[in-house]
């Protein structure tokens, strides 16, 4: 129960910055809350519940979500800029080049929240465009994993289920 609130609250802090401070765990795991330090350990506030971690287990308190977001967003943007650019082009080669310049952008910005959905969509879809079906289907896999049962029709689930039948058709011989 605590894993899958725990998976919640880490989506709920990359979704939605507007808390006051968080924590980031040794683990890598980030949290975004009313943090309040004691004796020992720290106490964070997520959607309704609190969750106790030891100090031993902190990696750092920042104060300021910006700070928890470091450069996330900025390149997850500079990222979705480079695709979009990318699309535009005429030139074929012109583009390929674009959506593996992409690609690493859109990996770079998921170091800091590894369950940004958009962030993978955004990978999957920059990797397939450059041609690199292994990376493309690794970031699709992610997408259908985080949006499990729920948000089927989102496009991004949506272009994710068809790279996988596409493949699929591919290795029984059709098109």
């Amino acid at each position: 129960m605590r894993n899958a609130f725990l998976a919640s609250a880490l989506l709920a802090a990359a979704a939605s910055p507007a808390a006051a401070d968080g924590l980031i765990l040794k683990d890598g795991r980030k949290l975004i809350g009313r943090v309040v330090e004691k004796a020992d350990g720290f106490e964070v506030s997520v959607e309704g519940q609190t969750l106790a971690f030891a100090k031993d287990d902190v990696r750092q308190w920042v104060k300021s979500p910006k700070d928890l977001l470091g450069d996330a967003d900025r390149l997850f943007s500079e990222a979705k800029q480079t695709y979009l650019e990318a699309v535009e082009m005429k030139d074929a080669r012109a583009a390929d080049a674009r959506f593996r310049e992409a690609l690493p952008e859109y990996e770079r910005s998921l170091e800091a929240f590894p369950n940004r959905l958009n962030g993978h969509a955004g990978a999957g879809w920059a990797a397939e465009l450059a041609g690199d079906a292994g990376a493309a289907g690794r970031h699709y896999r992610i997408v259908l994993d985080l949006a499990g049962a729920g948000d089927t029709r989102r496009e991004v689930v949506e272009r994710a289920r068809a790279f996988f039948a596409a493949a699929e058709r591919r290795a029984a011989g059709g098109f």
